[in-house]
This record gives C-alpha cells, structure tokens and sequence, in this order.
C-alpha cells in the first residue's frame, strides 16, 4: 500500500486501529482499519521582511 498526497498536501503517518504508526510494514492477520494521514502544505510567505519594507517607504 503507497500514500500519494495530492498536489499541496504531505503524507504524514499511517493509522492502524486509530493508533499512530510509524513502521514501514503492518501484518494483516486479521480485519484492520489502515488510514494515511496527510498535512496541508502551508503556502510560502510573499511577504517582505519588516526591514526591506520600511525602506521602500
């Protein structure tokens, strides 16, 4: 099983049975609920630093 985030967005770990993961294989020996949890991937600042905008004014 692979997690493919979406364009903006970041794997962050595997849920298995609601518990946090962070192994690289799970042994399905029985029925499991596996879920990928994905973060937003913030935007870039734009902004100027408060020193380079006070001296454009």
């Amino acid at each position: 099983m692979t997690a493919v985030p979406a364009a903006g967005w970041e794997f962050v770990n595997w849920l298995v049975e609601r518990k946090r993961q962070t192994i690289l294989s799970i042994t399905m020996d029985s029925d499991k609920t596996v879920t990928a949890v994905f973060a937003l991937i913030p935007p870039k600042s734009t902004h100027l630093p408060s020193t380079l905008q006070e001296k454009e004014q």
